[in-house]
C-alpha cells in the first residue's frame, strides 16, 4: 500500500523525478519508495531510487542526508544483494561524513553495519572492532535497541565462525533487549538466531521451540527479509531430525523466496545445505550443481560460505 501511495507521485515514470516543486521533498518520496522496496523483498529496484536520492541531496550540501541515504543503500539493499565492496564504500564514506559533523548517532548505525558486512566478508576481528565503535555509544546514550541489535549481529558473526556458544550467549541477550522497546522485526531476528545457535549446538528440541516462534511472528508481519534464513534453519532441523522430504521441501521454499528477492547471500547458504543434503541422499549430480551455484553465489566476497563450498 505504501509502495502503491508513493508511485502516485511518480507520474512521469520511477526513473524521472517525482512531481513535486521542492527537491528536497522529491529526495524524501525517493528514500521512502527505496525503503519501502526494499522492506518488501525488492532491492534491486530501490537502488536507482537511493542514488538518486543522494545526489540530490549531495547538490543541496547536506552532508547528513547524504550519509543516512548511503547507509540506507549499503545496508538494505547492497548487502542483500551481494554487492559488498560497494557496500563497504558507501558505509565507509558514510561513517566519514558523520564524523565530519560530529552526528555520533548516524555514525554509530554506519559502524554497527560495518561490522554486519565486514562479518559477511569473515574479517572478523575488524568486524568485532566495529561493532565495539557501535556499542561504546549506544551504551553512552542508553539506547536498547542499538545494543540489541550489535547483539545480534555478534551473535551472527559467531555463526559465521561456527562458534554455538557465542552464539547462543549473544542472541540470548539480544532477545532480552528486544523486549525493552519490544521492536518485532528484532524479536523474530533474535529467535532465529537463538533457534541457530541452538541447532548447531545439537539441542534439538530447544531450536524448534525458538524456530517455531521466529516464523510465526515472521509470517504474521511478512518480513520477508527474515524468512529465508529461518525456514533454511528449519530445513536444517528437519534434516537432523532425519525428517528428509521436509528438510528438502523447506529448503527450496527458502531458495524460490530468496531467487525472487535476489538475495545473493541467502542463495549461497541455501545452495550449500542442498549440496550437503543431495550427496547424503545419493544424488552427486545434483549435489555438484547445488555446490557449483553456492560457490557462484558466494563469490561476491561472502568469504565463510565460499569457505564451506570448497570444503565440500
Amino acid at each position: 500500500m505504501r509502495i502503491d501511495l508513493l508511485k502516485a507521485l511518480f507520474l512521469d515514470g520511477e526513473e524521472r523525478p517525482p512531481r513535486l516543486k521542492d527537491e528536497a521533498w522529491q529526495a524524501w518520496t525517493l528514500n521512502e519508495l527505496a525503503n519501502s522496496y526494499s522492506l518488501s523483498g525488492q532491492p534491486q529496484k530501490a537502488v536507482p531510487l537511493f542514488e538518486r536520492q543522494i545526489a540530490i541531496r549531495e547538490k543541496q550540501g547536506v552532508k547528513k542526508s547524504v550519509a543516512i541515504g548511503l547507509g540506507n543503500l549499503a545496508s538494505t539493499a547492497q548487502i542483500p544483494l551481494g554487492e559488498l565492496k560497494a557496500a563497504e564504500s558507501n558505509l565507509r564514506r558514510s561513517i566519514n561524513l558523520c564524523q565530519e559533523i560530529k552526528d555520533e548517532f548516524w555514525e554509530a548505525v554506519g559502524h554497527q553495519e560495518l561490522g554486519r558486512l565486514l562479518a559477511y566478508q569473515g574479517n572478523f576481528s575488524e568486524s568485532e572492532k566495529e561493532l565495539e565503535r557501535s556499542t561504546r555509544y549506544w551504551e553512552k546514550i542508553d539506547h536498547k535497541q542499538g545494543l540489541c541489535l550489535d547483539e545480534a549481529y555478534r551473535s551472527l558473526r559467531a555463526l559465521l565462525m561456527e562458534d554455538a556458544d557465542s552464539a547462543l550467549k549473544e542472541a540470548l541477550r539480544a532477545r532480552e533487549l528486544a523486549d525493552v522497546r519490544h521492536y518485532e522485526r528484532d524479536i523474530i531476528r533474535a529467535e532465529w538466531l537463538i533457534g541457530s545457535a541452538y541447532l548447531a549446538k545439537g539441542d534439538l528440541n530447544k531450536a524448534e521451540s525458538h524456530l517455531n516462534e521466529a516464523i510465526i511472528r515472521d509470517r504474521r508481519i511478512n518480513l520477508v527479509e527474515l524468512e529465508p534464513d529461518i525456514l533454511l534453519a528449519i530445513a536444517k532441523l528437519r534434516f537432523a531430525q532425519g525428517h528428509r522430504d521436509e528438510a528438502e521441501k523447506l529448503a527450496k521454499e527458502a531458495l524460490d523466496i530468496a531467487t525472487r528477492c535476489e538475495y545473493r547471500l541467502k542463495q549461497a547458504d541455501i545452495h550449500i545445505f542442498l549440496a550437503e543434503f543431495y550427496l547424503s541422499t545419493k544424488d552427486p549430480a545434483q549435489a555438484r550443481e547445488d555446490l557449483e551455484l553456492a560457490k557462484e553465489r558466494a563469490a561476491c566476497g561472502y568469504q565463510p560460505a565460499l569457505n564451506k563450498a570448497k570444503l565440500q
